[in-house]
Parts: structure tokens; C-alpha cells; sequence
């Protein structure tokens, strides 16, 4: 469970809104088999987690290696492909944000 009174508290709340947007346009690909939502997600959903981590969590490396598979995957044609790397991203302890345990 997320500490509230954790310094590092509201950037985690910040990450897992922007994985929300994220998860949305990925469910809505698999659903669709179009990724409408790419350019907002290679723009400006991922550049802000990017921004998260270099301001609040240290230019994690791990975190970096995430968001970029993840990227990577968006960028690709495989909808099953992005979702296992949003899952590495939002719901399994690993390099993250830690929004898996909220």
C-alpha cells in the first residue's frame, strides 16, 4: 500500500494516472486492432513518466529500460507485445514506479 505521507507519494499518484491514459489506449488497440493513440503516448504519456523518473526518482535506469521497452512496443504492430510491457510497467513489482502496489 502506498505511504501517503512518503515524500516520493505524489509522483507515484502522478505515474499511475498517466498509466491509466496508457492502459486506456492499449485496451482500446487490442479491442480495435488500431492504435489511434500512438502519437499522444510516444509524445507526450511517455516523455512525462520519462520526466517523472529524471525529477523524482533519480533517473532511475531501470525505470528508463521500462518506459523505453515499452515504447518500443508501442511503436511496433503487436498490441499483446505493448501490453506485456505496460504490464512490466504498471502492474508487477520490477523497475517502475511502484503503482503495482496502490
Amino acid at each position: 500500500m502506498l505511504d501517503l505521507n512518503h515524500p516520493q507519494a505524489e509522483a507515484t499518484l502522478a505515474a499511475a494516472r498517466i498509466e491509466d491514459q496508457i492502459r486506456l489506449s492499449l485496451l482500446d488497440w487490442q479491442r480495435t486492432g488500431t492504435l489511434t493513440a500512438r502519437p499522444a503516448l510516444l509524445t507526450r504519456w511517455l516523455p512525462e513518466l520519462h520526466r517523472l523518473n529524471r525529477q523524482h526518482f533519480g533517473a532511475d535506469p531501470g525505470i528508463a529500460r521500462t518506459l523505453q521497452a515499452l515504447a518500443d512496443a508501442v511503436g511496433g504492430t503487436d498490441a499483446q507485445v505493448a501490453w506485456t510491457r505496460f504490464l512490466a510497467l504498471a502492474e508487477q513489482p520490477g523497475d517502475n514506479f511502484g503503482t503495482w502496489a496502490i
